[in-house]
């Protein structure tokens, strides 16, 4: 009988938290669209619809909502940005808002750029990237796991 009144006991605790747990999943918001990746990657950037002058840049993080950046130019906030990169052997532009711009002691601007409505296949290819560099820019999987991936899909 003591048996079934702990293991009663217990199974109702269980219940609680569990049930705190699911509650609370659904109602914590987050506070980006799709998570981040940390990248590694050198760019060009000019300002929006602009083709010169390109100044270098480095893309810090990278997902299909927007990117973080290091230069070395003062950029203003709200300043429409052309980003041109290459991931892989796809060259890509990504226009954008500058939304965060932060001036560094070193002398350098982190910003952060917040993409414009981008085509799809342009989505896809960001998507496609980032996945096959899911931990970053020195772990790069394996072309086996490539397939793997697409055979999931």
């Amino acid at each position: 009988m003591f048996a079934f009144i702990v293991t009663a006991i217990w199974a109702a605790v269980s219940i609680v938290f569990s049930s705190a747990a699911v509650h609370w999943a659904a109602v914590v918001r987050h506070r980006r669209k799709a998570h981040r990746f940390p990248v590694r990657l050198d760019a060009y950037h000019t300002q929006s619809g602009a083709s010169i002058p390109r100044r270098r840049v480095t893309i810090t993080d990278l997902n299909t909502f927007g990117l973080a950046m290091l230069t070395d130019e003062p950029i203003d906030m709200s300043s429409e940005i052309d980003v041109t990169v290459e991931l892989g052997d796809e060259r890509i532009t990504l226009t954008g808002t500058a939304v965060r711009v932060h001036n560094r002691e070193d002398g350098t601007t982190a910003v952060g750029l917040a993409f414009a409505p981008l085509p799809a296949s342009t989505t896809d290819a960001l998507a496609r990237w980032c996945f096959r560099h899911p931990f970053g820019p020195d772990l790069v999987l394996s072309p086996a796991s490539d397939r793997t991936l697409a055979q999931a899909a």
